[in-house]
């Protein structure tokens, strides 16, 4: 019994002897096996037997989780506009400076270029 759960074993007790003979003493050897139960000799081998059961556990119910609450209707917005966040920045504005850059670096490229034609 290796007590795994729900398996119950057969506890029947066979004994087995195993008689070895040389008939010829010629190293022949042969040898005749009798089974035993309850101080008998079983007749068949066939009717050594273990009955061993396995009962199966019940499954459990798996728990039912509560039902989710409902969640809250969102607040109304009072106002049109968006909501504040902490960048202030006025990207059209960044947008204007970084293009006037970049028109300024080409003309001043232009500019060298014409430079270094003349000479």
């Amino acid at each position: 019994n290796n007590g795994l759960e729900g398996v119950s074993y057969d506890e029947t007790v066979y004994g087995v002897i195993v008689t070895v003979t040389d008939e010829g003493y010629d190293g022949q050897l042969d040898a005749e096996v009798t089974y035993v139960k309850d101080n008998k000799v079983v007749e068949h081998a066939e009717d050594v037997v273990f009955n061993n059961t396995y009962t199966e556990k019940p499954q459990e119910e798996p728990d039912v989780p509560e039902e989710p609450k409902k969640p809250e209707e969102p607040k109304e917005e009072t106002s049109l506009t968006s909501p504040k966040t902490s960048d202030d920045a006025n990207v059209v504005l960044s947008g204007f400076v970084v293009i006037a850059a970049l028109i300024m670096l080409g003309i001043l490229t232009i500019q060298r270029k014409k430079s270094y034609d003349i000479k």
